[in-house]
Order: C-alpha cells, then structure tokens, then sequence
C-alpha cells in the first residue's frame, strides 16, 4: 500500500495533538461521591494537563512503531528488486528469493520469465517503493520532532503534577504518587509506640489515622534483615536507629549493587537521594542533618545518568518499587504492577519525569497502597515502611 503524502499525516497529528491538548473536562461524576476530606486532597480532574501530554507522548510513539514496521516491511521488498538489478538474474530466481523472504504479493508484479531485467517492470516497481520509503522517512522524521517537542513539554508539566497516577510505559503499567512537600508530610515507620514491628502497610494506615492523619501513599521503604531490622541507615524523628552500611557486600545483591544510597529529608524539609559515599561525605562535613533517611540500592539514577549495570533487554523481570526527586519540594514514589527489568524501570524516572536522582527501594514483594487507585492494598510483611499524608 503506498503511504500517505507527507502533509496529510503531520497534519493530522497536529490536529490530534491540539484537540488533545485542549480538551477540558469537568470533573467525573464520581468524585462526588468520595468522603469529604478525601475530595479536597487534589483537584483532580479526569484529564490534567500532564496526562493529556502524556496521552499525545504516547500516540506519537506508537506512530512512530508503526512507521519502523511500515519501513521494515518496504526493505523486505526492496533487496530482491536491488539484488535482481545488480546482478541481472533472470526472474526465475527473482521469485524464489521473494517466495523466501515471504513477500509473495511482489511476484504478481513481475512476470516470472526468464528474460533480463532490462526487458522487465523491475526498475519501475524498485523506484516505487523507494518512494515509498523516502516518504516513510520523511514521516517518520516529523513525527519524531514531534515526540522530543512533547517530551520537553511532558517533562516541564511533570514538575506541576502531584498525586496519584497510573502510566503505561514499555508494555507496563506504573503507579505514582508525587508528594507536594508544601503541602504532604513524609514518614519513616518501623515499631509502634509499644515496641512491636508494623510490618503491614495496613497497620501503618490505622496508625496515621489514629493520629487524626489521612494516608494518601503508604509503601515499603527499602530492604531488611529476616529479623525486619533495615539494612543499611534508618533515621525516624531525626533518631539514628541504624547505621549506615558503607560494606562491600555480594556484587549479586541489589543493595550492594554500588553505587547504592539513601533518600533523606534534611532538616529544612528538603528531599535529596545522595550516593552513600556522598551522605556520608556530608555528615563528616556537618553539611546535611537529616531528619528522616533510608538506605537501599542501587541508585537507579545519578546525576541525571542511569546506573551502567543495567541491561536493555535484560531478562531479570521482577516487580519494583523505588523513588525519585522532581525537584525540592516534590518527590515521586512508583511501583509497577508487572515484572520489569532494571533499565525500563528507570528509563521510566529519566524519560517521563526528567528525574536526575532516583533509588530502588525494592522488589518482588514491593507492595503501595494509595488512597485512591490501590486502597485495598494493605498487607505485606515489610521492615521500614514510608507514608505520605495531607499535612494537617
């Protein structure tokens, strides 16, 4: 099939991109119906302006994997005609190569004879579908200036959103919460008041909402001992609990996957994820004093660069949970609802929300519950675990 002329495709995703983009939608009947505290927590609307971007991010994506198909596709009928050209075989063997390469619809366009090509359509059917192609290009070369022009603007909006969302990326789904420090409190939780583990996401929100708080985002906080003890520095209430762990360890254990490090708010209320040489760095040189701090690894992100151990294509598929700073007052917990790998997980940080520092917390048995996507995910069997709630 030949493809569309250059202008009417562009256009065309102009005009999507522009209604999309302009859409506004009031508010689902639904959110009516919520509990009055809860509704005034965000003014969400079914549409904010980050997923409307996000939506036509998407789109333009999946144009652009269909573009790659299409020219695939167009090769696989082209190298035939250009070997039968080059070399001058006869068309017998011009259609068994095309019956090997399973493009079959060609051999209806060349007469199957045994003269050369010079007597035969080949030039004229190989200048067709190199057409093809150059316009396919040319697309495709619109529609990816087009996608980095969303992205920027995806990335820009990103540092506006707050809340809960859920965002498809490479095949997987993410839940993400963005905490607005100016508005959300973040804890570290490990014992009650009596002495015993939380251990459960559950526990912890009856905790909170003993206390008069309403939960919006409550997950595991990073890897623990089989005796639920966290590995690595723990402070709660700006109380050191444990240490932190500058050893060597097994190259095999995600923790020790260096460099590793540790998400801390310091004592202006100031979130920072620092490498564990850097914070340790910092408190020699009396520069950070953290009031709250969890260490896990590895650093998925550092300085804007993702971790060099992490494989594209990596078979090594678990749930993960980890998270990033946006800027000083916003931080973003994420967890995904299937298996992934390492460099998808954080191409997820850098490519969507521009993160230059993000850690994992965990994975596998990484659990989140938030209020309003995921409230009856409550349970686990965790060592720390870290809330965010609507400041009082």
């Amino acid at each position: 099939m030949k493809a569309k002329p250059n202008w009417v495709i562009v256009g065309s995703l102009f005009c999507f991109s522009t209604l999309l983009l302009g859409a506004m939608e009031i508010s689902s009947p639904n959110e009516t119906e919520l509990n009055l505290d809860q509704s005034n927590f965000y003014e969400q609307e079914t549409s904010d302006e980050f997923e409307s971007i996000l939506n036509t991010y998407q789109e333009l994506q999946k144009r652009s994997e269909v573009i790659d198909q299409e020219i695939l596709a167009i090769n696989a009928d082209i190298w035939p005609l250009t070997t039968l050209l080059r070399d001058e075989q006869p068309v017998g063997k011009l259609k068994r190569e095309i019956k090997g390469s399973k493009r079959s619809n060609l051999i209806h366009t060349v007469r199957s004879d045994q003269r050369k090509p010079s007597s035969l359509p080949v030039k004229a059917l190989l200048e067709e579908k190199q057409n093809e192609k150059k316009s396919l290009l040319e697309n495709k070369a619109q529609v990816d200036s087009l996608t980095r022009n969303q992205l920027t603007k995806l990335q820009e909006s990103a540092l506006h959103a707050e809340g809960s969302k859920s965002i498809d990326f490479k095949g997987n789904t993410f839940l993400v919460f963005i905490a607005d420090l100016e508005k959300d409190e973040i804890k570290l939780h490990l014992k009650r008041p009596g002495g015993s583990n939380f251990y459960s996401l559950g526990a912890v929100k009856e905790y909170l909402e003993s206390k008069s708080l309403t939960p919006l985002m409550i997950t595991n906080a990073g890897m623990f001992t089989p005796t639920y003890e966290p590995v690595g520095v723990y402070i709660e209430e700006k109380s050191l609990l444990y240490p932190l762990d500058t050893n060597p360890g097994r190259r095999d254990a995600n923790f020790y996957l260096k460099p590793n490090g540790v998400f801390v708010l310091d004592g202006k209320n100031k979130p920072l994820i620092l490498d564990t040489e850097a914070y340790r760095t910092a408190l020699r040189n009396k520069t950070l004093q953290p009031k709250l701090a969890t260490q896990s690894g590895p650093m998925l992100i550092k300085g804007g660069v993702m971790h060099n151990a992490f494989l594209e294509g990596s078979k090594s598929l678990y749930i993960r949970s980890g998270v990033g700073i946006l800027s000083e007052k916003k931080v973003m917990f994420v967890i995904t609802k299937q298996p992934i790998n390492f460099y998808d997980f954080a191409l997820f940080f850098k490519e969507i929300f521009n993160c230059k520092n993000a850690l994992f917390l965990d994975g596998a048995i990484s659990k989140m519950y938030l209020w309003d996507k995921s409230p009856d995910e409550l349970g686990g069997e965790f060592g720390p675990i870290i809330s965010v709630s609507r400041k009082m």
